[in-house]
C-alpha cells in the first residue's frame, strides 16, 4: 500500500488527510523537491544590512545587479563577484526601518530609500547613482505603471502624504511638473490608511493598509481611472507582494491572496492563514518580504518566526512557499535578511576562483543554474550582509504522513516502510493508536536497509509515519510512502 505525502495543511485538525509537519521541501506538480540552503554568490559583503536588491539585464543580455543599505547603493559585478559601492558622492542616510525599493523606467533603472532624492541609473553609460533629475518626490513605494513612473507614501515640498500616489509625465521620468500636456498628477486615498505598495504592470495597483485600487490609463484629462476593488482587503507589510505576469499574490492581515486582473481569491485559507499568523514574530512585520522562483514556479514569503534559535537577532529564519501551478504549499528554514530572485552569470573555470579557492570546497553543484547566464533564481542577502542563491546543500527534511486506517478500520501491524524517495539518506518513524482520541507519539527512527525497507514493529488501528532525509544529500522527488502490514485484529 503506497500513501502519497499530503499537502501542507497546518491549519486543519491532525486527523484530515493534510499534514501539519512538512518541513524544508518544495512543494511539486505530484512530489516534494528539495529545498536549499544558501549558497554565497558575492565575494565580498556589504558594510551593513542589505535592505534592497534588484536584479535586470538589458537588451545587448547584460546583467545588471544592484543591493542598497542604510548608506550605500552596490553593483554586484559579475567579473569579480564583488559587491562595489556606486553610491552618489556622499552616500545616503536611510532613516531606521526604512528600506530601499527599485523600478526600471526604459533603460534607466531608478531606487528610492524615501530619506533622500530618487536615485537614477543609465543602463550602459552610469557609472554611479546619482539624483533624478526634475523635481520628483520622496517615495517609499516605487513602480512602473504603462509609460509613468509611479510613487506611493511620498514627501514633497517637505510635507508628507502618507495616502497618496504621485506621477512623472507620461514617458519622462525627469518631468513631475502637474499639467494636461505632461500628465503628470496625484491620487489622494481618504480611506484604507496609507500606502503601502505600488505594483506595475499594464495597470497599477495600490495597495492601502486597509484598501486595494487600480489604476487604468485612460489619458488625457483623467488620466487615470482609479477604481476600488476591495475595501476590506490591504497588504500586511510593505514587501509582502509579487507580481508574476498578470497575477499578484499578497500578504493581507487575515491571510494569503492572489489578484488575476478579475477577482480576489484566498489562496491560504483552511491551510495555512492560521499557521503563518500563529508563527510569524508581528513586531517584525518589516522584514517580511516576497519572491517569485520561476524555476520552480512558486511564490516564496520570507520572515522573522516566533521561534528562531536567535531571539536577538531581527532577520528572517523561515520562508512560506506555495505553488502557483498545483496549488500546494510548504515551508523551509533559512535565515538571511532579505529574499529577491537574481540572474545568473556565466561563469569560466577561471572566473569560479572568485567564489571558492577549490572546486571540492564549493557547495553548488557545476551544474547548477547558477553559473548558467541569464536564469532566474531565488537569491538572497545573507545575515552577513552577502548576497547567495538558494543553491546550496539540500536541508534535512521532515514529512509526516496523514493518520490512515490501513486495515480498513482494524488494527494492523506495520513491518516496515519503504520511503519513494530517488536518493538520499532516509529513515521513518511511525506513530499508532487505537483511538483517536489517545495519546501518539513517534518512535525511535528507522533507517532504510539495502532492500529500500525502513524495518520497525508498530500496532494499532491508525498509522501516520514521519519520513526524515538527511541534510546534504542528492535527491529529486519525494513521493511517499510503501506500508508492509498485515490485519492483526478485530474492528
Amino acid at each position: 500500500m503506497i500513501v502519497p505525502f499530503p499537502e501542507f495543511t497546518p491549519d486543519q485538525h491532525d486527523i484530515a488527510n493534510g499534514s501539519q509537519v512538512i518541513s524544508n521541501v518544495i512543494p511539486g506538480e505530484t512530489s516534494y523537491r528539495p529545498a536549499h540552503d544558501i549558497s554565497v554568490v558575492s565575494s565580498n559583503a556589504a558594510d551593513a544590512r542589505i535592505t534592497g536588491m534588484i536584479a535586470l539585464d538589458d537588451q545587448a543580455g547584460t546583467n545588471y545587479i544592484f543591493a542598497g543599505n542604510a548608506t550605500k547603493l552596490y553593483q554586484l559585478v559579475s567579473s569579480t563577484s564583488a559587491l562595489t559601492d556606486k553610491s552618489k558622492v556622499g552616500g545616503y542616510s536611510t532613516a531606521t526601518g526604512e528600506r530601499w525599493t527599485f523600478t526600471t523606467f526604459g533603460s534607466t533603472i531608478l531606487a528610492s530609500n524615501y530619506s533622500d532624492v530618487i536615485q537614477s541609473w543609465q543602463i550602459g553609460t552610469s557609472t554611479a547613482w546619482a539624483d533624478l533629475a526634475g523635481t520628483p518626490p520622496q517615495a517609499r513605494s516605487l513602480a512602473t505603471v504603462r509609460d509613468f513612473v509611479v510613487c506611493g507614501d511620498i514627501i514633497e515640498s517637505s510635507t508628507a502624504y502618507n495616502n497618496r500616489v504621485r506621477w512623472s509625465a507620461i514617458g519622462d521620468e525627469t518631468n513631475w511638473t502637474i499639467g494636461t500636456s505632461t500628465q503628470s498628477d496625484y491620487q489622494d486615498f481618504f480611506e484604507g490608511g496609507s500606502v503601502q505598495a505600488v505594483v506595475g504592470g499594464e495597470f497599477g495597483l495600490v495597495f492601502l493598509k486597509r484598501g486595494i485600487y487600480r489604476m487604468d490609463y485612460v489619458g488625457a484629462p483623467l488620466i487615470f481611472q482609479v477604481d476600488q476593488i476591495a475595501s476590506n482587503k490591504g497588504l500586511a507589510a510593505r514587501d509582502a507582494f509579487v507580481r508574476v505576469g498578470n497575477t499578484t499574490f499578497f500578504l493581507d492581515r487575515d491571510g494569503f491572496y492572489s489578484y488575476d486582473g478579475r477577482q480576489i481569491t484566498s489562496i491560504g485559507f483552511g491551510k495555512v492563514d492560521r499557521y503563518f499568523w500563529e508563527d510569524v514574530d508581528v513586531t517584525l512585520l518589516d522584514r517580511v518580504t516576497c519572491a517569485s522562483d520561476p524555476i520552480n514556479q512558486v511564490v516564496c514569503w520570507s520572515y522573522p518566526s516566533k521561534d528562531r534559535s536567535d531571539q536577538t537577532s531581527s532577520d528572517p529564519n523561515r520562508v512560506i512557499v506555495y505553488n502557483y501551478r498545483v496549488g500546494r504549499w510548504s515551508r523551509f528554514d533559512a535565515a538571511h535578511q532579505l529574499i529577491r530572485p537574481i540572474l545568473t552569470t556565466d561563469y569560466t573555470l577561471e572566473e569560479l576562483d572568485t567564489i571558492s579557492a577549490s572546486l571540492d570546497a564549493m557547495t553548488t553543484s557545476l551544474d547548477s543554474h547558477i553559473y548558467q547566464g541569464g536564469e532566474l533564481i531565488l537569491a538572497a542577502a545573507t545575515t552577513d550582509h552577502k548576497i547567495g542563491a538558494f543553491t546550496g546543500d539540500t536541508l534535512a527534511v521532515t514529512i509526516d504522513t496523514p493518520e490512515a486506517a490501513l486495515a480498513d478500520t482494524r488494527r494492523s501491524l506495520i513491518r516496515g516502510i519503504r520511503p519513494i524517495v530517488d536518493g538520499g539518506t532516509l529513515s521513518v518513524q511511525i506513530a499508532s493508536r487505537n483511538r483517536f482520541n489517545d495519546a501518539f507519539e513517534f518512535g525511535t527512527a528507522s533507517s532504510q536497509n539495502t532492500n529500500g525497507m525502513c524495518p520497525l514493529r508498530a500496532e494499532g488501528r491508525y498509522h501516520r509515519a514521519r519520513l526524515n532525509i538527511a541534510a546534504g544529500g542528492s535527491w529529486d522527488h519525494a513521493v511517499g510512502l510503501e506500508y508492509d502490514f498485515v490485519p492483526s485484529g478485530a474492528r
